[in-house]
């Protein structure tokens, strides 16, 4: 007699188990067994299957959510489990374990709460870690402020092809004035990429620090002041190369842009204007003059501001 093909004694194997952790040993079974490519046909074609037995179903796919495949990928297979057991068993839905995704989302919103270690642990229980190595790193540099470890994960993040690391590692690269080359690389890289205006600030300033004023000059300010859909995170951005370029004593250009009318910096960014004029008070010791008694402390603190930046950017 013939036996039955191995695929579907595998298949059968699987389902019938049971017990203990729900898919525990199947989810064992297949990473045994398993290549991750052969996993993620096995998982396509389960997720592609019409009529299943609700509770084999549940089985199989607690297996392939006990395994490291895609996120995306698991995430579909949950929900639409989900679907046939709320149709044909609801009492089981209890069952069906959370996805990676559904998992990655509550990390964040702990994160937004700043309950990082609530974040971390919830990252901990993701079985596909390269998904979420952009994550890890935020918590760490946000919420821990562990620099080392930011920079691991952020790199491991940025070999999968995530922008927004490298954005966050630049950032952090800023913050500390360390790496001013592989900044720039980082910068050149994620907004080539990309073409955001968040790649774009981050590169701007990066430049600045790399003292290549008429690249950023000629490329990239213009553009970038006259934007129109201007946020917080993009004001405060604005912020930072104005006052980045006055401490690397660009004072006639930073002036030349506030002189600008259609830029309407001096409007915009008033307190950061008559720090310029403080700086320049020998040539225009009247305009510093003018400035009202309710600017003088921010001003002063953004004078304090710039004098600390130009020592960190030397």
């Amino acid at each position: 007699m013939v036996g039955k093909p191995e695929s579907e004694k595998f298949h059968r194997a699987l389902v019938l188990q049971g017990g203990g952790a729900l898919g525990a040993y199947e989810a064992g079974v297949l990473k045994e067994w398993c290549s991750r490519e052969e996993l993620i046909n096995r998982a396509k074609r389960h997720l592609a299957q019409k009529t299943v037995h609700a509770r084999s179903a549940l089985y199989l796919t607690e297996a392939f959510l006990g395994t490291d495949l895609p996120m995306e990928l698991q995430h579909k297979m949950g929900e639409k489990k989900r679907e046939l057991l709320s149709n044909k068993e609801p009492g089981l839905i209890s069952e069906l374990s959370t996805s990676d995704m559904e998992l990655l989302e509550e990390s964040k919103l702990y994160a937004e709460l700043k309950d990082y270690k609530k974040s971390m642990n919830t990252l901990e229980k993701i079985k596909d870690k390269e998904a979420v190595y952009y994550q890890v790193g935020y918590v760490y540099d946000v919420g821990y402020n562990d620099f080392k470890k930011a920079e691991e994960y952020y790199m491991k993040a940025i070999e999968n092809g995530s922008i927004s690391a490298s954005i966050n590692l630049v950032c952090l690269y800023l913050e500390h004035t360390v790496n001013i080359e592989k900044a720039l690389e980082l910068s050149r890289d994620s907004y080539k990429r990309s073409n955001h205006i968040r790649s774009r600030l981050i590169l701007a300033l990066t430049l600045i620090w790399n003292n290549a004023i008429e690249e950023v000059v000629v490329e990239h300010l213009r553009e970038i002041f006259m934007a129109d859909d201007m946020n917080n995170e993009y004001m405060k951005s604005i912020e930072q190369i104005l006052m980045l370029l006055i401490a690397k004593k660009q004072y006639y250009l930073t002036l030349n842009y506030f002189n600008d009318i259609d830029l309407g910096l001096k409007v915009r960014f008033k307190p950061i204007y008559y720090a310029l004029m403080y700086f320049m008070k020998d040539e225009y010791p009247n305009e510093y003059r003018k400035m009202g008694g309710e600017l003088k402390e921010t001003v002063e603190e953004i004078i304090q501001q710039i004098k600390e930046m130009a020592k960190d950017f030397d």
